[in-house]
């Protein structure tokens, strides 16, 4: 069996460069894509204020300092909070913190390994 030529060597260790910096930039994209992921996720998972809650009946986690210590469902229609527990005169003596209720697609899609 004949020695690899120099040319020879040097071109297999051209292409296992090109397929590691192929494969570090798809780990780069992938860790770039997962850390956005993750800041979205932080993002959905903060306290916002009453202020920019949605006002067009749709439901979302609220904490209210006056009715209860847990946090609920509630939603804001004909000019007033609704939920389980408590009931607004209006929109200024309502809950005092919001965040979105998780999607139900987000709820059921499997997790992958």
């Amino acid at each position: 069996m004949s020695e690899p030529s120099i040319e020879n060597l040097l071109a297999g260790l051209t292409d296992q460069l090109a397929g590691e910096k192929q494969l570090t930039a798809t780990l780069r994209a992938r860790c770039e894509a997962l850390e956005a992921d993750q800041e979205r996720m932080r993002e959905a998972l903060e306290w916002k204020p009453m202020e920019t809650a949605p006002m067009d009946g749709t439901r979302v986690l609220v904490f209210w300092d006056y009715w209860s210590h847990d946090a609920f469902v509630a939603y804001f229609k004909h000019g007033r909070w609704n939920g389980e527990v408590a009931l607004s005169e209006g929109d200024t003596d309502g809950p005092t913190r919001w965040m979105p209720l998780p999607s139900v697609a987000a709820l059921s899609t499997p997790r992958q390994p």
